[in-house]
């Protein structure tokens, strides 16, 4: 299962694509206000390294805070766009849990 993971809550764009639990390619750095003009760069970088394509994406993970309101709505409106056009699952997870390595309970 093809998971692309996304967080775009704070400082930094995180952007990763996972086959179950092994990361396959993605990338983390800072871009604090300029998260939406790297999201889809970054995203094709991701899935040409990985030798995938959008339609291979089986599920979304993003995150939903704490961080800035504008922040969280970027990543937040690309996943619901491919969820609802693909049909698949999109998932949340806290920004905190996802620095700490942690999965939801």
């Amino acid at each position: 299962m093809i998971t692309l993971a996304m967080d775009t809550a704070y400082r930094h764009l995180i952007v990763g694509l996972f086959d179950d639990t092994k990361l396959l390619a993605g990338t983390s750095f800072e871009c604090f206000k300029k998260q939406s003009e790297n999201l889809f760069p970054e995203l094709e970088k991701a899935l040409e390294k990985a030798g995938l394509t959008m339609q291979d994406i089986d599920q979304v993970v993003i995150t939903d805070g704490p961080g800035s309101y504008t922040g969280v709505r970027i990543a937040m409106t690309v996943a619901k766009v491919l969820a609802s056009q693909r049909q698949i699952p999109l998932y949340t997870i806290s920004t905190l849990q996802l620095y700490a390595g942690t999965a939801p309970a």
